[in-house]
């Protein structure tokens, strides 16, 4: 470029020189831009730089050139893309594969999340936070819209957690012992803790008290119903899911009843020692006791006898009984009028009984109770035997001994039964 091609600005103090072949030349006098500044204010020789003409260094205060700019400046400025280094030039990204190259979450995957840390503030619950930094433990966390989530302390003993039909739930606080939860519109809750009301029917005492109706209630598949009648006395029924109802009793006025007998099977005993095999605590309201003998025997002859008893003792009189005894032969002998218990004949020491002594309730309210024995011995010999006793108390004891009270057991089982 020829030096000449420079256009004076001020064209009354500058000399301009035609240049060598060496394209250099010489800039003499004060050449001034727009009259202001002096670019060379001496005779200046040399070659003509950018830099000898404005004084900038290049590197210094004018940009070099540099490849990596070229590629920036030759990327196109696509919408949503931005500028990443690639390890080796500029290049644009966007999307999925920019954020993971600022190692970014993805979008949509809260497992990438591992932390959130400068937050000065809770998270909103816009925010999808809760809009508290603590709560209290083992409380219930209620919402409230978009405010804050509340905690419910509901950990005190027995509390419920109870709506009030406008605001939040409240916490129901335990009610004294033996109180029952009832409705009640009156109170903010809606519910409350109360006593039971004079003449509801509940458990008290061991006893259940069920209102008697008419009628069952409508049938369901697969369940049965308990009921109480309204007839005069009143009887508890059942109902099965057909519909069929049945007395739950032993009465003689339904054609089907169901027995609620309960039996009480008792701890066998050993008769090999001692003068008298004692049974106590006959459960109260028991109705039948049957004692079972295998191979029981004395080392004596006297006879065998059953007692019956009360919380008074033992009854050794007043028994209205008799006893036959049957030997291989036939009819051998029978005892009438034995007042002293209910016998079984033993004739031999070496006699050994098997059988059975049952005892059935007559008429609860005298505490009579009827007697029979059936018991053979293995001398081929049978006793039948039949009394009854009237008791002062309910019954509570059973004793299998002897007439003399003085033979000594030495061989065989008893166990006991109950029937309440």
């Amino acid at each position: 470029m020829s030096i000449l091609e420079l256009i004076a600005l001020d064209e009354s103090t500058p000399q301009l020189q035609a240049p060598t072949s060496s394209d250099t030349g010489l800039i003499t006098g004060a050449f001034k831009v727009n009259g202001a500044s002096t670019l060379v204010g001496a005779v200046s020789t040399g070659a003509l730089t950018p830099s000898s003409i404005v004084g900038w260094t290049i590197g210094t205060n004018i940009q070099a050139f540099n490849a990596r700019l070229t590629d920036v400046s030759g990327l196109s400025p696509t919408n949503s893309a931005i500028i990443v280094g690639d390890g080796n030039n500029f290049v644009l990204e966007s999307g999925a594969t920019a954020l993971t190259s600022l190692g970014a979450a993805t979008r949509g995957a809260n497992s990438d999340i591992t932390s959130i840390t400068g937050l000065t503030t809770d998270l909103t619950v816009a925010q999808g936070g809760t809009g508290a930094s603590t709560f209290t433990d083992g409380a219930v966390l209620l919402g409230s819209g978009t405010g804050a989530i509340t905690a419910l302390n509901v950990t005190a003993k027995g509390s419920l957690l109870v709506g009030d039909g406008t605001t939040d739930p409240v916490a129901l606080a335990v009610g004294t012992n033996d109180h029952i939860l009832t409705a009640d519109s009156s109170v903010a809750s809606g519910t409350k803790w109360a006593a039971v009301p004079a003449g509801a029917r509940s458990l008290t005492g061991g006893n259940i008290f069920i209102t008697e109706s008419a009628a069952a209630s409508s049938d369901i598949a697969g369940d049965g119903q308990i009921w109480v009648d309204d007839a005069v006395p009143n009887t508890l029924m059942f109902t099965n899911d057909a519909g069929t109802d049945y007395q739950v009793a032993n009465t003689t006025d339904v054609t089907t009843e169901v027995n609620a007998t309960k039996v009480i099977q008792g701890t066998k005993v050993a008769s090999t020692s001692g003068t008298a095999i004692n049974f106590t605590g006959v459960p109260a309201g028991a109705k039948r006791v049957t004692l079972s003998m295998q191979g029981v025997s004395t080392n004596g002859t006297s006879p065998h006898r059953i007692l019956i008893g009360d919380s008074g003792g033992l009854e050794t009189s007043g028994y209205l009984g008799a006893q036959a005894l049957v030997s291989s032969g036939g009819y051998s002998s029978s005892t009438g009028n034995i007042s002293d218990g209910m016998r079984i004949s033993q004739t031999q020491a070496a006699d050994t009984g098997n059988g059975t002594v049952v005892v059935n309730l007559i008429d609860a309210s005298t505490n009579t109770w009827g007697m029979s024995v059936i018991s053979g011995q293995t001398t081929n010999q049978l006793t039948l035997s039949a009394s009854s006793k009237s008791l002062s108390a309910a019954l509570d004891r059973i004793t299998y001994t002897t007439v003399n009270g003085s033979d000594a057991f030495d061989a065989g089982l008893i166990n006991i039964q109950y029937e309440i």
